[in-house]
């Protein structure tokens, strides 16, 4: 038999990839001339999308050179943004959108977002986290999850994706076969998933099989699951064949081949051979940040490329994901061609009064048993001026985690546009009795060093209000003294969850001014926020 045609097998390697860049605005001109010759698409990250003009300019080169060519982008609302990095997002996230409690919620914040992203033109989302996050230990989902159930998964999570097919982008279910129960973050190591083949289907791929017909493609996580075979579920076969088997027929892409779930020590582009050989359509590269792209870009393909040539993946099994990917195109343009576009400040406006209602019924807290003094209640008079009564703020948050963003700036942000001069403190400066302390948490779970110095912080200062941004049903209120401080439960860390947090935090000043202490420790309502509305971002903002 004689060998490939040298530019079939080009053809071939480049329909199955989906690789990042450096740069903002302009197409390098590597990228410019794989795009014409076939690639599959191109993911964008964070630092290609400082903003919503830049953004659009960049996907409109892409689509010049070549029509057809799919955008991709990692936006989920809430924690995990790429449109909107530099500030945070306009959505809540998947947490607060299920407990909002309703499905015209989950379908207005999928549609909201999937406008504005078709009108910066994005094709392809890798959105919605359909994990069912059942370990609420867990350093990596946490609040990407739409909730604890398959069943809130399932209702809200399909409700997102409604609203985002009908605002006009192709959706990406991910992490199968279910990335929750898990206590290791794929990016920073292999996560091993031990549970039954049963519980398995039940629980964690139940919402894929609930949602298969409305996925346009899914996204294979990086998890070891002894159940289903030896190997990280997205090089193993077995775990491909499962989400077959589940009806997910559109194309089945990887998570980024650069974490180091499976590319510690490994060269990449055995890794990616791997994936195909396994069963994978898309190979998502992972992002350039701190190297050379086009060189990570020709590893992959020079190895897929060399695969081809000795006979490990023939040029059948590739025109096979080719196919699956030109159907999703082709599925995403009958849809669009239904659909009024909508204009990006229109769409921008859309979302933010969208995230600003979502969240809004999110919000809850917890009033603690030592309320702030009364001096410290005053402080909302104080918005603004550099005066006695503005509050200190404490960040407890020590886990850095890129799609988690469990160190988002954007909470202290807000504090900040509330009142001005707030100084962010060390430990040792908390006791300052008389002023307003206000304290961030994630993570603080069991054995970590978030939950020793939230222990400390409460003995020291019992009257602190903390700014939770994890999940409100993680929060340690067992091993805490007296159970606990007063807690407002923001559900994540971006922009809209911060704003909120501060429109709440101003509606509990104003009731606590007016409770005796001691209280009964109780739930507050706080989802009307005595009318209250989160304040306003512009979208020039100066971070």
């Amino acid at each position: 038999m004689s060998a490939p045609d040298h530019e079939a097998v080009r053809r071939a390697v480049l329909s199955v990839m989906l690789p990042g860049f450096s740069g903002v605005g302009v197409v390098p001109p590597w990228l410019a001339e794989v795009v014409a010759d076939g690639l599959a698409g191109v993911v964008l990250f964070g630092h290609n999308t400082p903003d919503l003009a830049e953004t659009a300019r960049l996907t409109s080169a892409l689509h010049h050179i070549r029509g057809n060519c799919l955008v991709a982008i990692d936006e989920e609302g809430g924690d995990v943004s790429r449109l909107e990095a530099r500030l945070g997002s306009s959505l809540p996230g998947a947490w607060a959108i299920g407990l909002a409690g309703s499905q015209e919620a989950g379908y207005q914040a999928g549609r909201s977002l999937g406008r504005l992203l078709r009108g910066v033109g994005i094709d392809l989302d890798f959105a919605p986290v359909l994990d069912v996050a059942s370990n609420p230990w867990n350093p990596v989902i946490g609040p990407r999850s739409f909730g604890s159930t398959p069943e809130a998964v399932v209702s809200a999570g399909g409700a997102f994706t409604r609203g985002l097919r009908d605002g006009g982008v192709a959706t990406c279910g991910k992490h199968f076969p279910g990335h929750g129960d898990t206590t290791t973050d794929s990016h920073l190591g292999l996560p091993r998933l031990d549970v039954n083949a049963k519980l398995l289907e039940q629980r964690d791929v139940a919402p894929f099989m609930a949602l298969a017909d409305e996925l346009d493609c899914v996204m294979m996580a990086h998890l070891l699951v002894p159940a289903i075979g030896p190997a990280p579920t997205s090089l193993e076969p077995a775990a491909y064949a499962l989400a077959r088997d589940c009806g997910l027929n559109g194309p089945l892409v990887t998570d980024a081949l650069d974490m180091a779930a499976i590319s510690n020590g490994r060269d990449i582009g055995e890794v990616a051979v791997t994936a195909i050989e396994a069963g994978a359509d898309l190979l998502c590269l992972g992002t350039t940040i701190g190297r050379d792209d086009h060189r990570l870009f020709m590893t992959a393909h020079d190895a897929l490329s060399t695969a081809v040539r000795q006979g490990r993946i023939s040029l059948e099994r590739l025109g096979s994901s080719r196919s699956r990917i030109n159907v999703l195109r082709e599925n995403l343009a009958a849809r669009r061609a239904t659909l009024t576009p909508v204009g990006v400040v229109t769409a921008q406006a859309e979302l933010a009064r969208v995230g600003q209602q979502v969240c809004h019924r999110a919000m809850a807290a917890w009033l603690g048993p030592n309320l702030p003094a009364a001096e410290a209640r005053a402080a909302l008079n104080a918005a603004g001026v550099d005066r006695a009564g503005y509050p200190r703020l404490i960040d407890l948050r020590t886990v850095v985690d890129h799609a988690a963003g469990s160190v988002s700036p954007a909470m202290i942000r807000a504090v900040r546009r509330v009142w001005r001069d707030t100084p962010v403190i060390r430990d040792e400066e908390v006791d300052a009795p008389g002023s307003l302390l206000l304290a961030i948490t994630r993570q603080p779970f069991p054995g970590t060093i978030e939950l020793d110095r939230l222990i400390t912080l409460c003995r020291v200062r019992p009257d602190v209000v903390v700014l939770h941004t994890g999940r409100p049903d993680a929060f340690p209120f067992d091993a805490l003294p007296d159970g606990g401080p007063t807690v407002i439960m923001a559900c994540g860390t971006g922009r809209v969850n911060a704003a909120c947090a501060m429109a709440a935090l101003g509606t509990l000043l104003e009731v606590v001014s007016r409770t005796p202490t001691p209280i009964a420790p109780h739930w507050m309502d706080l989802r009307h926020m005595s009318g209250r509305d989160c304040p306003a971002f512009t979208p020039n903002e100066v971070a």
